[in-house]
């Protein structure tokens, strides 16, 4: 009797795939399953939708392997990364009960960035944890404590989505360290990113404080990644920020003005959202880039 042994490797640009089904018909055998686009690879020049896949032999002596797939892979390059949505927002100006379990107002796909930029008017809380109902992992991306102009404990927090996330069901929670005692402003926005990668985040990150013995308004940085979206803060002591070559998303008023804005860098290199506030007022910002 003779035996075939036939080794078949098969590359894929994915991000999740699982075999779904085994099945035996005498001496055949087959494999069927599925796998999932994903955003987190590297740019090349092929990518893939989301398909269906089946290995199997054609007869009981195994003499031919027959492969099939409902969508095959596409041409192009990769998107890249854009910003999504708020889903939360949140500010008060004298409260030492800041939330820790945010109601989120839109759904969360797998695949999603969820970006968490919050502000305390003081140097005294951080953020020191990040959770949210359906278990997704958060890392923090910037801490800026500024205790020169425009004093603020400025925090940026990220997580990849591998586990969705439903408006009005689900939560993603903040704790702040230490417990808050002192009544303090703050301010809370939760965005979302689209296309960017899983692991290697930040790309980038900025922070600067100044006083205004011009008009301008300066949080210089540098990308390095040719495609990222930058999403920061600004804290602006009494004065409206009209920002440069970027975007508002939020803009707040709590005793001062918060504001939160992003960008879509189509090449790496400087960065500044820059901008004009007013003379002889201070302010801090910061942001990070995502790839």
């Amino acid at each position: 009797m003779t035996r075939l042994l036939i080794i078949v490797s098969m590359v894929f640009v994915l991000e999740t795939g699982v075999i779904t089904g085994i099945a035996q018909i005498g001496g055949q055998i087959g494999f069927v399953g599925s796998f999932a686009y994903g955003n987190n690879t590297s740019p090349t020049n092929l990518y893939s939708a989301p398909a269906n896949w089946s290995l199997a032999t054609d007869s009981d002596s195994g003499s031919n392997l027959l492969i099939s797939m409902t969508t095959g892979p596409q041409g192009g390059t990769l998107p890249g990364p854009s910003f999504g949505s708020e889903i939360f927002s949140w500010s008060a100006s004298s409260t030492n009960s800041p939330p820790g379990a945010c109601p989120i107002t839109a759904n969360v796909s797998a695949g999603q960035r969820i970006v968490v930029l919050a502000i305390e008017d003081g140097v005294e809380y951080q953020i020191s944890n990040l959770t949210d109902s359906q278990g997704n992992s958060y890392s923090r991306m910037v801490y800026y404590n500024n205790s020169t102009y425009s004093t603020s404990s400025q925090n940026i927090w990220s997580a990849y989505v591998k586990n969705p996330l439903k408006a009005g069901a689900d939560t993603i929670t903040i704790t702040w360290s230490p417990n808050v005692t002192v009544s303090r402003a703050w301010a809370i926005s939760i965005v979302t990113l689209n296309n960017t990668r899983q692991t290697g985040q930040p790309d980038s990150t900025a922070q600067n404080n100044a006083y205004g013995y011009t008009n301008s308004v300066s949080i210089p940085g540098t990308t390095v990644a040719a495609n990222t979206v930058s999403v920061g803060l600004l804290v602006a002591n009494d004065f409206v920020w009209t920002i440069g070559n970027g975007t508002i998303y939020d803009a707040l008023t709590q005793n001062i003005h918060y504001d939160f804005f992003y960008h879509v860098n189509t090449s790496a290199g400087f960065y500044n959202p820059g901008g004009t506030g007013a003379l002889h007022n201070t302010y801090s910002g910061s942001w990070a880039a995502f790839k």
